[in-house]
């Protein structure tokens, strides 16, 4: 994604949509895969130059390689989607 970004702009925004949206387990060929096109997602298809995202800049490459303490997360009375921090929404 963050690869795609620093090519074309739309295209990693358009990259992190798609891979969150992904239903089902990620085969190996999945990164293989073309971009998908940035209109689909309504992002914008011209390349402004700009690379300040701060998710694909900075925090892509930190958050894809931190670990979990899975344990902690079982034991905490942790909510799930969001919901215990729109405020009931």
């Amino acid at each position: 994604m963050r690869e795609t970004y620093l090519r074309r702009h739309g295209s990693g925004d358009g990259e992190v949509i798609a891979l969150v949206s992904h239903e089902g387990p990620i085969g190996p060929d999945y990164a293989g895969r073309p971009a998908p096109d940035p209109k689909m997602f309504g992002l914008p298809t011209q390349d402004d130059g700009s690379r300040n995202d701060p998710l694909l800049m900075q925090n892509m490459v930190s958050s894809t390689h931190y670990q979990l303490d899975f344990e902690a997360l079982k034991a905490a009375s942790f909510p799930g989607n969001h919901a215990g921090f729109l405020g009931g929404e």
